[in-house]
């Protein structure tokens, strides 16, 4: 049995434990199984320019995402005529495709409907608590 160990610090306490034991996937029934081994695991794909990157990447997503949400961080989703026909099949494909050129967030602003829970546990848009706060 695998056992790992975790050493808080150079001087701290050291902590031993196995992994906690869950039950194996069948490649088999995993969308893009057949392309990936180890199911829902995390690629990294690093090349030199011009060497097909996004294509590889773009054949992962069509194979991978049945019909899954797609959220993508890609500065030249809108000028790579790679990505503009990635985006294209894959809504084709019935996937939701949502793209930003940047990670960087854009000015918000407040009236935004931006879900987020307060401290009931309750989910409430930022201007439903705006108009609770400007009430009282």
């Amino acid at each position: 049995m695998l056992k790992i160990s975790i050493e808080k610090g150079v001087a701290g306490p050291k902590h031993d434990f196995e992994p906690i034991a869950v039950s194996k996937v069948n490649p088999n029934e995993v969308h893009g199984g057949d392309i990936c081994p180890v199911p829902y695991c995390n690629t990294l794909i690093v090349a030199e320019t011009q060497s097909g990157k996004t294509s590889a990447l773009g054949h992962i997503l069509e194979s991978c995402a049945g019909n899954a949400l797609i959220v993508a961080f890609v500065p030249s989703i809108d000028s790579d005529e790679a990505w503009v026909k990635i985006r294209k099949k894959l809504r084709k494909n019935g996937n939701k495709f949502i793209s930003f050129d940047s990670i960087e967030e854009d000015e918000v602003d407040e009236d935004d409907e931006i879900e987020e829970e307060d401290d009931d546990s309750n989910s409430k848009s930022l201007s439903e608590k705006k108009e609770k706060k400007e009430a009282c």
